[in-house]
């Protein structure tokens, strides 16, 4: 078989499993062993049409890949997932060019809303004991659950469940109430008499338990020596410390017998007091005050005046605690210039008469510096204050005329003629004022005498 023809039937047939860059690699090869058959000829062979270049010439082309597609929805509808793209061989590389890589699909994380998780119990725990060890009693068995999420069911069901337990019958002992009080004497004092006392049987025996022994009524004598004497007992003493430092415990009081009970006197009250105590839910609380906070600005901006800090209690003492000691606030003077004084002055005085009796005048008051402009303060407002005034009645007001206007030129050239010049009133005279002279005034031209023809 000629190269030629092994070329033809490797490209025809490729061996399987071969990658792109051992393809290449081979068909590298083929091009070699068919130009040193002499297969180099100038007319294009179909080897040369199917490579896409002469096998006289030597072409290096790198490997061209098309564009990524679009990324492919999530795996997944909920929850973490995979989303894809591919890309294609738009050339493959041909020569000594870049060979394709394995580079023809890309991955990347995707993750969508949280998938809905139902609720799961979890096994049943052992039974519990009975709850007694005879007779009529319960034995619980319970589960636990894993809750559910993202919109998940819920669980449904109990988490608890219990049964009877068949047990023997309790025996159960025979029990007296309590004496009862004694029924008193028939004497009080001074002579042989008996009383009385009776308890009865509270809870008879049964299941097997133990009869009661012991008789039903009780006597004494009484009365047979001398009078009763009741039990006097001392005030109660301190509480003991509590039987826990912290959390509940216990604490008792006693009183001892100062004078014994006698002769059927009132018996002794308890001797022994006994109740719950707490020293508190935690054990004791000491104050403790914050760090002191920045001083505060200068209550005022010149003068004597005092900056303050403050602190807080961080942790508040309870009952048996410590108390927080010193104080929340400290102040300290502020060093600064004395402030500016502004001007002072008094109310200002009554008005000053009119200066005119009548018609239109002036009138004016006075105010006093009472305290001097200090340190660029504010400078003093203006002392004296004028507006007009008007005692009433009005003024005579007397015309005035302006001056005269220029002569008027005479009525006629020649002859007996005149001329005349006017003015006018620049202030009109009132009801109570006077207006002498004319508006008017003429004078003779003085012309010579007219010609006569």
């Amino acid at each position: 078989m000629t190269a030629l023809q092994t070329a033809e039937a490797v490209i025809a047939h490729p061996q399987d499993g071969t990658s792109a860059p051992d393809f290449h690699a081979q068909t590298r090869m083929m091009r070699a062993e068919i130009r040193h058959d002499g297969l180099e000829s100038k007319e294009a062979s179909p080897m040369s049409s199917f490579f896409g270049f002469g096998l006289d010439e030597a072409i290096d082309v790198d490997c061209h890949w098309d564009d990524w597609s679009d990324w492919s929805a999530c795996q997944f509808t909920c929850g973490e997932g995979i989303s894809m793209r591919y890309r294609k061989v738009l050339r493959m590389a041909e020569g000594a060019g870049k060979a394709c890589d394995s580079s023809n699909r890309e991955e990347r994380d995707c993750t969508m809303s949280a998938c809905p998780i139902d609720c799961v119990y979890n096994d049943w725990a052992d039974w519990t004991d009975c709850s007694a060890t005879c007779g009529s009693s319960t034995r619980y068995q319970r589960r636990t659950s894993q809750a559910a999420q993202f919109g998940g069911a819920e669980c449904s069901g109990s988490d608890e469940r219990s049964e009877v337990c068949h047990q023997a019958v309790c025996p159960i002992d025979c029990e007296f109430s309590d004496w009862h009080d004694w029924g008193g004497c028939s004497k009080t004092c001074g002579g042989s008499a008996k009383e009385v006392r009776e308890r009865v049987i509270m809870t008879p025996a049964s299941g097997g338990g133990k009869a009661c022994e012991g008789e039903l009524n009780n006597s004494r004598d009484c009365g047979s020596k001398s009078c009763p004497e009741d039990c006097f007992v001392s005030d109660w003493g301190a509480w003991d410390l509590c039987s826990v430092s912290c959390g509940t415990g216990t604490t008792s009081r006693t009183r001892s017998i100062t004078k014994a009970q006698a002769f059927g006197g009132a018996a002794c009250p308890n001797l022994t007091e006994t109740h719950s105590c707490s020293p508190g839910d935690v054990c004791p609380i000491d104050c403790v005050w914050s760090d002191w906070a920045d001083w505060q600005s200068c209550a005022a901006s010149c003068g004597e005046t005092t900056q303050r800090r403050i602190r807080t209690q961080k942790v508040k003492s309870n009952a048996l605690g410590t108390n927080c000691t010193g104080e929340a606030v400290e102040e300290l003077p502020c060093s600064l210039s004395a402030c500016p004084g502004d001007c002072g002055v008094s109310d200002w005085g009554a008005w000053d008469l009119c200066s005119v009796s009548c018609g239109t005048g002036t009138t004016s008051r006075k105010r006093n510096i009472t305290q001097n402009v200090a340190n660029g303060g504010a400078q003093c407002p203006d002392l004296t204050e004028t507006h007009a005034c008007s005692p009433g009645s009005v003024c005579p007001i007397d015309c005035v005329w302006s001056d005269w206007a220029d002569w008027q030129s005479c009525a006629a050239s020649c002859g007996e003629t005149t001329k005349k010049r006017v003015r006018t009133q620049t202030v009109k005279a009132n009801e109570l004022g006077t207006c002498t002279g004319d508006a008017e005034e003429t004078a003779d031209c003085g012309l010579a005498a007219c010609a006569i023809d």
